[in-house]
């Protein structure tokens, strides 16, 4: 039953809401009525005594699904919890406290056609999602015990987390019994020109008829010319309004490129050697040369270069580029970067080139700028991966800064729900120097859309993997997304980031703006100033005076890097004045970050050690001697495993492990038994050789060697 009031307890509430509630008459209301929580019927009651409540939980039965015993320890809870609250009587009420309040509002669209508002209802204790904390709400709690964020059904059994953190136990009635009979009908949307007011309310937003499992999502359209700035405010059956929600202005929706049919002019095989290959585009002044180094590729690569007919109008800045085709199917991810050297207008000195690769949905993806070039007038590019299609804008640097006075532009991303809930600890290997592999990673999560076919990054991973290490999952996270990236940092940062310093930070902040607003996605920033060394942020929205971020020492806000208007420099944060974008769509990464997210949900086996299994024999099978291909799996909780150390007859083999952990090696058997052993190695991000202990010891495996008929 959703409703809270069970038949039998009718007669008994009745008369104690009369004695319980002082000046207000009785209402008397339809039980099935209240099922949908004022939606439908009549409103739920205003005013119950404490005795009523207590006899109405008490008579819950045991709903289907749910362990008999476990369902009388929760009604025991949520009364003995309720009585903790020292009252006689308790109202309906509307959502209140900071607990309650809308803080994911967001805004799709612009001024001249309307915008669509977006939110996820917050009403807390109100585990079922039908609108009123009531007994109702033991149900998802009882069908979901024990179950623990890192489980497979966490994305529907996460709604019965009352408390937020990573499992559903008896804790979670608290919540229910600290709100009980908190009602929310609906939400009344206001919009303003101004942050401060005054508020127009536009109307009201109903509950969606049908929530997606563990969330409720709202949504509500504004007409075109409407207000710049909006607000929620939640409301009960009598109307009456509860918290507002925090002030949110448009989220970036960017535009796609609207590809057409390639045009290749010429063709070419990239092959390990390195090449470069170079064209021009219609004219001259639209020349364009790819230098592929020695090692970018491992095998022949098939790449044009020619134009799409196709066309794109950015958000912000200029589009002075043809798109480029370069005839690839498939993203092709290289060994090392491919620099990218174009010409541009010497009348844009002044302003900054921002490049992007596009893929095949017609999504642009940025890349690194890592100088423009005077008095040749070229600009160079940088990436590490390559798509279907390249294309340049230009990016004025006072007309980065159009958003509506003091308004602001956001990606979506909330470092509440989005980012690592782990600050910053002593500089040891584990928890210190992570912050470019948390910023990193959360970005890739976000981007990816697993926040929406996931969950919230928030709270997922903050188990401990359990003796001997005792290490929360988004600590091994933080740690192997790092070292992921930072194997390359000294030589990416150097000849590929470092240059930006001939930037002037109006150029910077231009780039930053125009990445946020064509992609739509975060920026992962770098900040630098001489002994403050490095620090890693992520740019999640702008306004015409800097750039909001996450910062992944200091979580759950949102922060802010200022520009200032007059000097058009930036002042300092956390002790660094320096800022430089690196382009998510360019990033040089070891590890697949979908391989990392597999591991985590396993939490990363519980284990140290490195888990060898050979999967082409069995141990003590029979095989004939001379060399033979032995194939197996790999893989470590805390790092990639790179290379194996295989020794069997007094003969020593390393064999090359690539990131998916499959490895083969071809290796020398004698007749009779033939014993193996493993060592697993990989390197921290300072390209430390690392052992890490293996699950196989010597006289685990072993294969006897016999001439076979």
């Amino acid at each position: 039953m959703r409703g809270y009031l069970q038949p039998i307890a009718l007669a008994v509430l009745l008369s104690l809401v009369l004695l319980g509630c002082q000046g207000r008459s009785p209402q008397t209301f339809d039980i099935a009525a209240t099922e949908e929580a004022g939606q439908a019927g009549k409103p739920p009651p205003r005013c119950v005594a404490m005795e009523a409540l207590v006899a109405d939980i008490t008579a819950e039965p045991v709903p289907a699904g749910v362990d008999a015993g476990v369902y009388t320890q929760l009604k025991a809870q949520l009364i003995k919890d309720l009585r903790e609250r020292g009252v006689s009587k308790l109202t309906s009420t509307p959502p209140s406290g900071e607990g309650n309040q809308v803080d994911d509002l967001k805004l799709y669209g612009d001024q001249a056609t309307g915008f669509t508002l977006e939110w996820t209802y917050k009403n807390l204790g109100d585990l079922n999602l039908d609108g009123l904390v009531s007994a109702s709400d033991l149900t998802p709690v009882g069908q979901h015990f024990d179950e623990t964020c890192d489980g497979d059904n966490w994305p529907t059994a996460c709604r019965a987390d009352g408390n937020n953190d990573g499992a559903v136990t008896i804790s979670d009635i608290t919540s229910i019994g600290q709100n009980y009979l908190t009602h929310c009908a609906g939400y009344n949307v206001y919009g303003c020109d101004s942050a401060a007011g005054p508020w127009v309310m536009y109307g009201g937003a109903s509950p969606p008829p049908t929530p997606v499992p563990g969330i409720k999502v709202f949504n509500y359209s504004v007409p075109g010319g409407s207000h710049w700035y909006y607000q929620v405010r939640p409301f009960n059956a009598d109307g009456v309004e509860g918290i507002p929600s925090l002030v949110s202005s448009p989220t970036l929706l960017p535009p796609r490129v609207m590809l057409g049919n390639d045009d290749i002019s010429i063709s070419a095989v990239i092959d390990p050697a390195g090449t470069e290959l170079e064209a021009d585009l219609g004219s001259p002044d639209q020349h364009v040369k790819f230098t592929f180094p020695p090692g970018a590729v491992l095998e022949p690569l098939s790449i044009g270069i020619g134009t799409n007919d196709g066309s794109y109008t950015p958000y912000s800045g200029e589009l002075k580029s043809p798109i480029v085709a370069l005839g690839l199917s498939d993203e092709v991810s290289l060994k090392e970067p491919v620099t990218i050297e174009v010409k541009f207008d010497r009348n844009d000195l002044t302003k900054v080139i921002v490049p992007f690769i596009v893929d095949s949905e017609g999504q642009t993806h940025l890349i690194d700028l890592l100088e423009m070039k005077s008095p040749e007038f070229t600009a160079v590019f940088e990436t590490w991966h390559l798509k279907g299609h390249l294309l340049w804008l230009v990016q004025d640097t006072v007309a980065a800064q159009a958003v509506q006075p003091g308004g602001m532009r956001s990606t979506g991303f909330t470092p509440k729900y989005d980012g690592f809930w782990i600050s910053k600890g002593p500089d040891t290997w584990w928890s210190g120097n992570t912050a470019l592999g948390m910023v990193a990673f959360a970005n890739w999560y976000y981007c990816a859309g697993k926040t929406w076919s996931e969950g919230n990054f928030y709270p997922r991973f903050r188990t401990s993997t359990g003796p001997p290490n005792h290490h929360y999952c988004q600590e091994i996270i933080s740690v192997r997304a790092n070292t992921a990236i930072i194997k390359e940092w000294p030589s990416y940062w150097y000849n590929y980031v470092e240059p930006l310093l001939d930037l002037n930070d109006a150029q910077r902040f231009a780039a930053v703006v125009n990445g946020l607003a064509n992609t739509g996605h975060p920026v992962l920033m770098r900040l630098y100033h001489g002994y403050s060394g490095y620090y890693s942020v992520l740019a999640t929205g702008y306004d015409n005076e800097g750039i909001y971020i996450y910062d992944p020492y200091k979580p759950y806000y949102e922060y802010y890097i200022h520009l200032d208007p007059v000097t058009k420099e930036f002042d300092p944060y956390e002790g660094r004045t320096q800022v430089y974008y690196c382009g998510p769509g360019a990033l040089w990464v070891n590890e697949p970050y979908q391989n990392i997210l597999d591991d985590a949900k396993q939490e990363f086996g519980d284990s140290k050690y490195a888990v060898v299994q050979v999967t082409s024999h069995g141990t003590g099978q029979m095989v004939s001697p001379g060399d033979l291909i032995i194939a197996g799996h790999v893989e470590s909780p805390f790092l990639l495993v790179e290379k194996l150390l295989v020794m069997v007859g007094g003969e020593f083999t390393w064999v090359a492990v690539p990131p998916d952990g499959n490895f083969s090696a071809n290796l020398p058997i004698v007749p009779g038994w033939n014993y193996f052993s493993f060592e697993a190695y990989s390197s921290t991000y300072d390209n430390e050789e690392v052992e890490l202990f293996t699950t196989l010891d010597i006289d685990e495996f072993r294969l006897y060697g016999v001439e076979l008929p």
